[in-house]
């Protein structure tokens, strides 16, 4: 559902968005019998990535409002 929201939003790229989705829909391959762990631990790839975009973003986020609050500090 998150990725979703992503998807509507401007703030995180899409690419972010649509890794969050492929990686929660392979999760949840967790519930198909015999192979189930098997699809569980291909989605902890794509889901590592989803973490990097978003940290990467945050990042970008965070750096941009601490420059803005020196510039009226000063």
């Amino acid at each position: 559902m998150i990725g979703v929201v992503m998807l509507r939003s401007e703030v995180f790229g899409r690419v972010a968005a649509y890794a969050l989705i492929l990686g929660d829909v392979i999760g949840l391959g967790l519930y198909v019998p015999t192979i189930g762990i098997f699809l569980s631990v291909i989605s902890v790839p794509v889901l590592w990535i989803w973490y990097v975009l978003i940290a990467r973003r945050l990042i970008q986020l965070g750096s941009s409002v601490s420059r803005e609050g020196k510039l009226y500090r000063s």
